[in-house]
Formats: structure tokens, C-alpha cells, sequence
């Protein structure tokens, strides 16, 4: 089992203070072994042009479990009972019951810019998504005098432009915003002092979950490149792009 222990070395007219881990083996020959940092800070390299690379080879771990024939169709059971709960696509989400976002605005000022210009293959993709929320009622027409325009950003999972966004920008600027402090973590921290299990829930498409009052609706319509006279209106928040605007019951 390797120790580690902190001391000052000096080697010339340099002091640095470095972390050695001591390990009993028969395999080292040396007493010693001074890594690429010590090298650096002692500048024990002679020529400045050479340039010390490492290989680093990624190690990829399979855990694999191995399921009884009973624990196999319990599994399936459950999947079974709860089927309806989960999306047949990533266009598939639920709504939030009883909650709204509502969008106040500083003044009554209509907000629309012109379509951004894309390519081929990208007018293609927007096409295809918006046929997709319009068939799952995430969108719907409108010729609402409000309009912003969309683009296709690089999605990293998908390795593709294939995330559709609304530039909220000018929107943004007129939406009165509401006070939400973040919580304290000191209180964060207490509340979890009896908690034995730990995770992090990241919620697919939860921007589409939380509906907008119907009144605000037509503030979200979005131009494409089919012609700023025909708009779309989000059915529900887009969420992450709307950041100034807290989802609240009031108003």
C-alpha cells in the first residue's frame, strides 16, 4: 500500500515543497523518480525547444450484472406497468399539471427580426423538428406580430447541428424579472446531513414540460426561413433559452 508524504526539496538554487508517495516493491531499481513537474519547476531539462509529452491511454470498465431469470421479469413486469410513462422519442414529453410560466413584459412593444440565414442541410433539419413538435402539440401556427428567429447549434451527444434554437434575445430584454435567490449551500448541506443516497436527475426536454399561460403564448412565436409571416407559437416554456423569466402561478 503506496503513503504519501509532503517535503521540501532543493535542488540548486531552488526550493519546492512536493507530495512523494512511498511505495515498498521489488520492482523499482531506483530510490527515486522525479515526475514531469519536478522536471519543470527544476528546470532540469538543458534544452528549452524539447517538448516532453506523455501518452495517456483511456481505460474503459465494464461492469456487467448478471440478472436472475426472477429479477429479469420483475424488470419487465414494471416496464409493463408503467409503460405509458415513458417517451417513445425525444419529442414524446409530459406537461407539468396546475403550473405556468407567465411573461411580463416592461411595455407593450411587438418584437420580430428576420429569419437567420442557413444552409441547406440545416433548413432540411428545421423543417423536420418542426414538423415533429407540431405533430406532438408542442408548437402551433400563428401569425402572431411577435417573431424570433431560429438556428441549429452542435449538439455534442449527436455530434451534429441538430439542437433547435430561438434566439430570445430581444425578448429577454423586455421581460421584468423576478427576484429568485439561489439557495444557500450551508443550508443545502444541512438538509442533507440524514440523506444516504445521492444522484442527479437531468430531465430530457424538461424545457417543454412547463407550460406558458395562454394569454403569453403569442410572445414566443418564432419566424423560420419559410417567411416571417408565418410564425409558430411554443405550446410550452422553452425553458432554457427564456432565462429571464421565473415560471409562477401569479399575475
Amino acid at each position: 500500500m503506496a503513503q504519501s508524504m509532503g517535503t521540501v526539496i532543493e535542488i540548486g538554487n531552488i526550493k519546492e515543497n512536493f507530495l512523494f508517495f512511498i511505495i515498498k516493491s521489488d520492482n523499482f531499481k531506483e530510490d527515486l523518480l522525479l515526475g514531469l513537474d519536478c522536471i519543470q519547476k527544476f528546470k532540469l531539462c538543458q534544452d528549452e525547444n524539447l517538448k516532453i509529452t506523455q501518452k495517456y491511454k483511456k481505460e474503459e470498465k465494464v461492469f456487467k450484472v448478471n440478472m436472475t431469470t426472477k429479477s429479469e421479469t420483475d424488470k419487465q413486469r414494471i416496464l409493463h406497468k408503467y409503460k405509458e410513462i415513458f417517451a417513445k422519442s425525444k419529442f414524446d414529453v409530459g406537461v407539468i399539471n396546475g403550473f405556468e410560466a407567465t411573461i411580463p413584459l416592461k411595455e407593450r412593444k411587438y418584437i420580430s427580426r428576420k429569419p437567420y440565414k442557413c444552409s441547406v442541410e440545416d433548413k432540411i433539419e428545421i423543417e423536420k423538428q418542426i414538423k415533429e413538435l407540431l405533430a406532438n402539440n408542442l408548437t402551433t401556427e400563428s401569425y402572431s406580430p411577435y417573431g424570433a428567429p431560429v438556428t441549429l447549434v452542435l449538439k455534442r451527444d449527436e455530434e451534429k447541428k441538430s439542437r433547435l434554437c430561438i434566439d430570445y434575445r430581444e425578448l429577454n430584454k423586455q421581460i421584468i424579472p423576478e427576484s429568485q435567490p439561489f439557495p444557500r449551500i450551508e443550508d443545502l448541506t444541512i438538509r442533507a446531513r440524514n440523506c444516504n443516497y445521492f444522484t442527479k436527475l437531468d430531465v430530457n426536454s424538461a424545457f417543454w414540460s412547463i407550460p406558458v399561460r395562454e394569454k403569453d403564448r403569442f410572445k414566443t412565436a418564432f419566424v423560420t426561413h419559410h417567411g416571417h409571416s408565418l410564425a409558430m407559437e411554443l405550446s410550452t416554456v422553452w425553458f432554457k433559452v427564456v432565462t429571464s423569466n421565473i415560471p409562477t402561478n401569479n399575475g
